[in-house]
């Protein structure tokens, strides 16, 4: 508890922000992941579910 209490001290003193992350939310990971980074910073993720090609970038049709 102590050194939890220390880097939130150091956090806050570099204007940073600490992520807890319980054991519970080891559950699922992703969705609880992305509701406390959507806190900080306005994500969406709805483009990394969609494939893409590995040679050239661009996203494939629902055939692949």
């Amino acid at each position: 508890m102590k050194r939890k209490e220390e880097k939130i001290r150091l956090y806050r003193k570099g204007k940073l922000n600490l992520i807890s992350i319980e054991d519970i939310m080891f559950k699922d990971i992703n969705l609880n992941l992305e509701n406390e980074l959507n806190r900080f910073i306005k994500l969406d993720l709805t483009d990394s579910k969609k494939k893409h090609c590995p040679n050239c970038g661009i996203i494939l049709d629902d055939r692949f």
